[in-house]
């Protein structure tokens, strides 16, 4: 049964919200302040994290930093009485999936319960799609592309061929290994340049080797995201 926390110091729309989602037939299990989320969490994680903003003592604000630390993948919804655009910028910012003003109705609210549990099973789903042996003779690698491993080459939808080095097919080969995660640019130097060299190697090397990549993969390129300030992802 999918497990949904709530966290609310106000017992008038928390105990709605409660009633709601059990008649749905979800279980909810249910915080008064941050710490107790915390300890909740800890004891065991939810599908689904509730989260009131305006908490005393330990904040929602502060609640969703420490979880979004330990967790990147647990949907969260911010909870507030306020529709401020500031607010909402805010919360996404610091790692919330979503922020609903406690004023919206029942069924706007479940829908985007919904839709967040949703997204974690399509997401699953595409990783377990995309999970393919990569050792394999020929991969594929985007939505138009494929990658001869034996003979190092790039096939675009109409087959012509792009060369690749032996550093571009093991980058290539590491981030089909690794759909939809973060890739962080250290762990690329460990692996493709060796850790020994960290200090000796330009700093943007690897920046370099990814444009080039992109490059390769043409009308492709997006599935290959930066995320600023630590890696990349590749997108399936």
């Amino acid at each position: 049964m999918t497990d949904i926390l709530i966290v609310d110091d106000e017992a008038e729309p928390r105990d709605s919200v409660v009633e709601m989602l059990e008649d749905e037939g979800y279980a909810v299990r249910v915080a008064k302040d941050g710490g107790e989320a915390l300890a909740l969490y800890a004891e065991k994680r939810p599908d689904l994290l509730l989260l009131d903003i305006q908490m005393p003592v330990k904040t929602g604000w502060d609640v969703c930093r420490d979880i979004r630390r330990m967790d990147k993948s647990l949907p969260i919804i911010l909870l507030s009485a306020f529709g401020e655009e500031d607010d909402k910028v805010r919360g996404l910012t610091i790692g919330a999936d979503d922020y609903i003003v406690k004023d919206c109705g029942a069924r706007e609210l479940l829908a985007r319960v919904k839709r967040q549990l949703g997204r974690v099973v399509q997401i699953a789903a595409e990783q377990n799609r995309a999970a393919q042996p990569v050792s394999a003779d020929e991969f594929a690698f985007g939505v138009r592309h494929k990658v001869d491993a034996k003979r190092f080459v790039l096939l675009d939808a109409r087959r012509r061929e792009t060369k690749l080095s032996k550093r571009e097919m093991a980058v290539l080969q590491h981030f089909a290994s690794h759909p939809n995660e973060v890739v962080e640019k250290e762990d690329l130097l460990r692996r493709f340049w060796g850790i020994e060299n960290l200090e000796r190697i330009e700093s943007r090397v690897h920046d370099t080797l990814i444009w080039g990549l992109r490059e390769k993969l043409g009308s492709d390129k997006d599935v290959i995201e930066t995320v600023h300030g630590i890696g990349w992802l590749y997108r399936v």
